[in-house]
C-alpha cells in the first residue's frame, strides 16, 4: 500500500541537502577556497601522464543539523600533446550526523473499526547517514606552457549520485474515539531513504606559477552546473502500515568556486571554511569546514621538471 500526503517542510529541506550533497552550494553560491585544484596537475607534456590520490576531512552544520565524515578522490589525466589532454576524476563521500527528529511521512492507520490514523510521537533526535560519489572528465587545453608559467582551459561532463538515510524513534498514540485512547506504544523507528541523481558540466581555468625549490603555487576558477531527480522513501516500520514515495526534479543549479592550491613537491595541504547565509528572510546559516591532503605522481615525459622549479640549478663556476 502507497499513501502519499503533504510531505513536513524539515523533510524538504533534508531532501535539498541530499540533494546536494557536494554539501552547501546555494544557486549562484561562488566561494573562495585554498585546496586541492580541479584538474589532477597544473601543466602538462606531450605524452605524460599525471595522478593524484587524496582525501578529506568535512563538517557541515547548519542549524540543529550536522555531519561529519570523510572524503576520498582520484584523478587521472593523459596528455597527447603538449596542447591537448584528457583527464578524469573519481570520488566518494560517507557522513554521519543527527539532526531533530521527524515524524513518520505515511499515515499509520488503527487495525480495526474505525481506522483512524494513530498520533506520532518523535522521541529523540533522527541519525543520519550520507553516501555519495560523483564522477567527471574534461578535455584540457593548454594555451600557454613556458618554465615561468602555464594556462590551462577545461571543460566537461559530471555525474553525482547520493543517499542519504534518516532514522527517527517515535511512538504512537492511540486517539479517540477507543476505549484506551491516549495510551502510548514505543519502540518503532522510522526510515526515510533519500535517493539522487545529478548530471550537468563544468568549466574553467587554471594556472601554474613555480615559486622555485619544491613550491608552486596555483590558482584556480570554476563553474559547475547540474541537475537531476530525487526519490524519498518514507517506511514507518509499523506492521502493515505502508510506505510512500516521493519524486522530485532537482532544479537546475549553478555555483562558482576559485581559489588557489599550494603545492610542496607532489604534496597539496588545503583547508576550506565556507559560511554561507541564504537571501531567505529567517534562513540558517550554512557552514562547511574541510581539510584535504593529496598526492601526485607522474609517468612519462619528465623533461619539463628541471624547468619548472623541482631541481636547483648547478652553482656558477
Amino acid at each position: 500500500m502507497k499513501i502519499t500526503h503533504p510531505v513536513p517542510a524539515i523533510v524538504i529541506l533534508v531532501l535539498c541537502l541530499a540533494a546536494f550533497s557536494s554539501a552547501a552550494h546555494a544557486d549562484q553560491q561562488s566561494n573562495f577556497q585554498i585546496a586541492p585544484s580541479p584538474i589532477a596537475y597544473p601543466y602538462f607534456e606531450s605524452g605524460r601522464t599525471d595522478m593524484t590520490a587524496g582525501g578529506a576531512l568535512v563538517s557541515i552544520s547548519m542549524g540543529e543539523l550536522s555531519l561529519l565524515g570523510a572524503n576520498g578522490e582520484f584523478k587521472g589525466r593523459g596528455a597527447f600533446t603538449e596542447f591537448l589532454a584528457l583527464d578524469f576524476e573519481a570520488g566518494l563521500m560517507m557522513m554521519g550526523g543527527t539532526m531533530p527528529g521527524i515524524p513518520p511521512i505515511t499515515t499509520i492507520y488503527t487495525s480495526s473499526a474505525p481506522y483512524t490514523p494513530y498520533f506520532t510521537r518523535v522521541d529523540g533526535d533522527a541519525t543520519l547517514f550520507l553516501f555519495g560519489m560523483r564522477a567527471s572528465t574534461n578535455i584540457e587545453i593548454q594555451a600557454i606552457h613556458t618554465s615561468d608559467f602555464s594556462l590551462i582551459f577545461f571543460a566537461g561532463p559530471n555525474f553525482g549520485f547520493s543517499l542519504f538515510t534518516i532514522n527517527t524513534p517515535y511512538s504512537v498514540i492511540v486517539p479517540p474515539p477507543f476505549a484506551n485512547q491516549g495510551e502510548v506504544f514505543s519502540g518503532y523507528t522510522d526510515t526515510v531513504n533519500i535517493n539522487s541523481t545529478t548530471y550537468g558540466i563544468q568549466y574553467g581555468v587554471q594556472f601554474d606559477i613555480p615559486l622555485g625549490g619544491q613550491v608552486r603555487l596555483s590558482p584556480f576558477f570554476m563553474i559547475s552546473s547540474f541537475k537531476g531527480s530525487a526519490t524519498l522513501t518514507d517506511n514507518p516500520g509499523y506492521s502493515g502500515a505502508g510506505s510512500t514515495s516521493i519524486t522530485v526534479d532537482i532544479p537546475n543549479t549553478v555555483s562558482m568556486s576559485y581559489g588557489f592550491d599550494i603545492i610542496f613537491d607532489d604534496i597539496s595541504i588545503g583547508t576550506v571554511l565556507q559560511q554561507l547565509q541564504s537571501s531567505a528572510k529567517g534562513s540558517e546559516k550554512q557552514r562547511v569546514i574541510q581539510i584535504s591532503a593529496s598526492y601526485h605522481f607522474s609517468g612519462g615525459s619528465e623533461g619539463e621538471e628541471k624547468k619548472h622549479g623541482f631541481e636547483p640549478e648547478p652553482p656558477e663556476k
